[in-house]
Parts: structure tokens; C-alpha cells; sequence
């Protein structure tokens, strides 16, 4: 469970378990493994895209985002900490906009999506 501090009261966010547990099981892992980068980055498309069609919320990805955050061994501020990092703050800069261009939601969801998209294309070529 997240709490999310706002200027109006704590909310807390259950965990997204039941799409986590099937990101897990689409990557041949279970709650026990131990998830590296490679993981990383494709249960985190994974959670990408599914907030993209409207499966996820922005809650549910900014959870997950800050799961895996957690998960890293290293912290070097790599390309991957830093999406992970920008998108965990999501659910809590969604509730605290401070004026008209406090433009820090749309930053953060631009650095997610190009480090998503940036996997993608380097999968993509890898594959091909």
C-alpha cells in the first residue's frame, strides 16, 4: 500500500497485485524470483501499456513504478532509474498541482514514454 500525501488529506492506494502477479507470469517469473534490468524493463512496458489502453491507472502505474524503483541493485541514475523514478511520482504530482504551469506531470509521463519506447525499438531491432 502507497499513501499519497496531498494538501488535502493522505490517501492510500492498494498495490496493483493481481497485475503485477500476471506481468510476473507473462515473463515466466513468480513472486519469488529475482527480477533483473531485463525484467524490469519488460514488466514495466508491460504496465506502460496497459495504462495506455485504460487497464491500469495512473495510480496502478506509478505503483508499480515505485515497486520496481525498489527493486534495483544499483542506484546510478541510468536511463531505467530515471523513468522508474519520474513515473512513481505521478500519483503523487497528480493530486498537487500548484499552478498553471506546473507542467511536472507532463515531464514525467514524456520521460517514461521515450525511456518505453526506446526498449521497445531496441527489442524490436534485436529481434528483427
Amino acid at each position: 500500500m502507497t499513501t499519497v500525501y496531498s494538501d488535502i488529506k493522505n490517501i492510500d492506494i492498494d498495490f496493483p497485485t493481481r497485475s503485477y502477479n500476471e506481468y510476473l507470469v507473462k515473463i515466466n517469473k513468480d513472486s519469488n524470483s529475482v527480477l533483473d534490468c531485463v525484467d524490469i524493463n519488460k514488466i514495466l512496458i508491460l504496465a506502460y501499456d496497459d495504462f495506455n489502453v485504460g487497464k491500469n491507472s495512473l495510480d496502478d502505474l506509478s505503483d508499480i513504478c515505485n515497486y520496481l524503483h525498489t527493486l534495483l541493485k544499483v542506484s546510478d541514475y541510468s536511463d531505467l532509474e530515471k523513468a522508474l523514478h519520474y513515473g512513481s511520482e505521478l500519483c503523487f504530482y497528480i493530486r498537487n498541482i500548484k499552478t498553471k504551469t506546473d507542467c511536472f506531470i507532463v515531464e514525467s509521463m514524456i520521460i517514461l514514454k521515450e525511456y518505453v519506447e526506446k526498449v521497445k525499438r531496441n527489442n524490436d531491432s534485436k529481434s528483427g
